[in-house]
């Protein structure tokens, strides 16, 4: 079995690091192009998603005899009531969704820029 490093495997893989770059750059682009249709779709994906989740975790509190019972149950009504939620109050829900997103870029984009970082000490010659 051959071993490899990780710099020799983000190498060797690098159509999927290219590829996830064009697809996020079209996302962005089509959220600039479309910023009242993005946000309706997103708000309206998170609260339909949001009722699925909870009405599957309450079917797993009902058929589930072990004793996280009362947590499924818990997050089904929670999930439930946040989709309700995104359904009444879109505004709200945007401006929550929107402040999730960009948290969740901050901690991304770090974690990618110290893995760049890391990888680029890792190479002989290499920049920094």
């Amino acid at each position: 079995m051959e071993t490899s490093t990780g710099l020799e495997r983000v190498t060797r893989d690098w159509w999927v690091y290219l590829l996830h770059g064009v697809v996020a750059v079209l996302f962005g682009v089509a959220a600039f192009a479309w910023p009242g249709l993005t946000l309706f779709v997103l708000v309206a994906l998170y609260g339909a998603y949001a009722i699925v989740e909870g009405a599957i975790s309450l079917v797993g509190a009902f058929r589930s005899s072990e004793g996280f019972r009362w947590s499924l149950l818990l997050w089904g009504l929670l999930g439930i009531a946040a989709g309700i939620v995104a359904f009444v109050w879109p505004g709200i829900t945007a401006l929550v969704l929107v402040y999730g997103i960009a948290g969740w870029g901050v901690a991304n984009g770090g974690a990618r820029a110290a893995a760049a970082v890391q990888v680029g000490r890792g190479r002989s010659g290499a920049w920094p």
